[in-house]
């Protein structure tokens, strides 16, 4: 599962702005379910009202980015996640992911 520093970049990158409170709510259950989190928040409704909550039509694409990269990322091998996260030049301590074995691996 990709870390907000992941998310944040990548919204920056797609969005021209981190968008980092809504990555953070997004993720806000986590602190209670643990890696289920994506239970609560990730889901279309959610995005919405994210949306109008900063009354921000592109914190409502942060959202679904938000998700859409969740999903990506479980559905990828260890390979793919490297070869994506190099690609961006997200492998480091500065990201939160450090290659070990030739793979991702969070920090």
């Amino acid at each position: 599962m990709p870390n907000r520093k992941v998310h944040n970049l990548l919204a920056k990158i797609l969005l021209g702005k981190d968008y980092d409170e809504v990555n953070k709510l997004k993720d806000l259950p986590s602190i209670f379910l643990g890696p289920s989190h994506r239970t609560l928040f990730h889901d279309p409704l959610a995005d919405v009202l994210i949306g109008y909550l900063y009354d921000d039509p592109k914190a409502l694409l942060a959202a679904v980015l938000h998700d859409v990269v969740d999903k990506a990322f479980s559905n990828m091998s260890d390979e793919e996640k490297a070869a994506f996260l190099i690609s961006l030049g997200l492998i480091g301590e500065k990201y939160g992911y450090k290659r070990k074995r030739g793979r991702p691996r969070k920090v």
